[in-house]
């Protein structure tokens, strides 16, 4: 029994290196306290199920860290790599070459499960981006809001604060309404730091019983605008009109003495028929207001 054991640690130091508490496999020279000049394979038999076990790589002797195949959900095809930190799987490599960081099933080259940190510019087809974020890839999709200077609102897809002004260079569409300002809208204003309102509207009908060259009695209209000062208020073009006595186009409506008190705005209001001959018209008209 002797002689087999000095025989086989003669062999084994033949075949291996021990020097100054270091070992070679496949090398005497070893530059390190374990060295192998060849492959090492663990799992030979397949055992390992995805699990940090014992056919995987541990480090530490709590086997908490370690490396060890990676399964696709529900399927027995070992598919690549997964990296466990506190006995938890915390990345996988799969066969495809795609990286799943907090996912085990990963369906992009990176597909990361919660939060992600970039301490500096992040470049899409850009090798070496100039900006935070830089795309040179195609379009940029976003589900939830954007906010710019601030904490985005759920109200708003994007929500833009800050002191400077925002620009916008070439063609802006807008599909939909457009609110400025609370409410207010995107007309200069030389007077005002608040942009202008421009605001449409119809008045009620008004009867224009009127001899020729004759001017009616004083009436009003109304309309809640939401101006906190008093609007410039213009008539347009006829909206309605009902009857066929005399010239239609000869009527005008005056509109004077306007006032706006808590987002009412009231204007005196008065029929005049420009021609010689007598009209009988009911009338509205189409008015713009423009203020702030």
């Amino acid at each position: 029994m002797k002689k087999y054991s000095i025989l086989f640690l003669f062999y084994w130091c033949i075949s291996n290196s021990i020097h100054a508490q270091r070992v070679g496999i496949g090398t005497t020279t070893p530059n390190a306290r374990l060295a192998v000049d060849s492959s090492i394979m663990l799992d030979q038999l397949n055992t390992n199920q995805g699990a940090l076990d014992r056919g995987a790589l541990l480090f530490g002797g709590d086997s908490r860290v370690g490396i060890s195949r990676s399964f696709l959900t529900g399927s027995t095809v070992r598919s690549g790599l997964s990296f466990f930190t506190g006995n938890t799987r915390r990345m996988v490599i799969d066969s495809t070459g795609q990286v799943g960081i907090g996912t085990s099933n990963p369906l992009q080259a990176l597909h990361v499960n919660g939060s992600a940190y970039i301490g500096y510019s992040l470049g899409l087809g850009s090798s070496n981006p100039t900006y935070a974020f830089e795309n040179y890839s195609g379009y940029n999709y976003m589900y939830y809001s954007l906010g710019i200077g601030t904490t985005p609102s759920s109200s708003y897809l994007l929500d833009v604060s800050g002191s400077d002004p925002s620009r916008f260079r070439g063609a802006l569409q807008v599909d939909g309404s457009l609110t400025v300002n609370s409410g207010k809208g995107v007309a200069y204003n030389s007077t005002s730091a608040a942009g202008l309102k421009i605001y449409p509207f119809t008045t009620a009908t008004f009867y224009a019983v009127l001899g020729g060259h004759q001017l009616s009695a004083e009436g009003a209209i109304s309309f809640y605008g939401g101006f906190t000062g008093t609007p410039r208020v213009f008539v347009g073009d006829i909206d309605v009109t009902g009857g066929t006595a005399g010239e239609l186009y000869r009527v005008q409506l005056q509109l004077y003495g306007c006032s706006t008190i808590s987002g009412l705005t009231t204007c005196k209001a008065r029929l005049l028929n420009t021609s010689p001959n007598p009209v009988n018209y009911s009338i509205t008209w189409n008015c713009y207001a423009i203020g702030n």
